[in-house]
């Protein structure tokens, strides 16, 4: 009886949720989003899974319980949750898998987006509103921190605060100490 349990536990967790392989079985047809054509499949799934700090203990602790039933009986199921909560505490000080999607994201997109930021100040566009078309242009991770700052600015934030909040960012430090430097000379 545990030992089903446990494997009821580790395929329902392993599941993705919304997932489309029980809507078919149900007869249920397959949810899209916005913007989702047919047939694409949306592969997102696979970071709230081990986000979820819940979801990933339970995950852990079934999973490495399952393993010792397997291999040393029911005396071993207490071992394995056990090892499989430690387990789950260590993987939650890893970096997200979506932070590290983010970061990589943005070193493929920034430098497009620097090339579009310098043709739009050789024809003339303001800084400001350059940042909303490049944002809107690259899209992804780099779009969203590129839009935020060309909000503040609509709004009336202090150019120089703004490019100093960047240069904090390891990845965009090179682009704020530029716009800084362009903001002080006019250039």
């Amino acid at each position: 009886m545990t030992l089903a349990l446990l494997v009821f536990l580790t395929v329902w967790l392993l599941t993705p949720p919304g997932s489309e392989i029980l809507r078919l079985r149900m007869g249920t047809p397959p949810r899209r989003t916005r913007g989702q054509r047919s047939g694409s499949r949306d592969q997102s799934h696979h970071g709230p899974l081990l986000e979820s700090p819940l979801r990933r203990a339970v995950l852990c602790a079934s999973a490495f319980a399952l393993v010792g039933w397997i291999a040393a009986g029911p005396a071993a199921v207490a071992v394995g949750i056990l090892l499989g909560l430690s387990t789950s505490w260590w993987i939650g000080r890893l970096e997200p898998p979506s932070a590290v999607r983010a970061r990589e994201e943005i070193a493929r997109d920034l430098p497009i987006a620097v090339d579009l930021l310098a043709a739009c100040a050789f024809v003339g566009r303001p800084v400001d509103e350059s940042l909303l078309v490049v944002a809107r242009a690259v899209g992804g991770a780099l779009a969203e921190r590129l839009g935020q700052i060309s909000a503040r600015l609509a709004l009336g934030a202090d150019p120089a605060v703004e490019w100093g909040r960047l240069a904090a960012d390891p990845q965009l430090a090179p682009l704020a100490r530029t716009l800084s430097r362009t903001l002080e000379s006019g250039a």
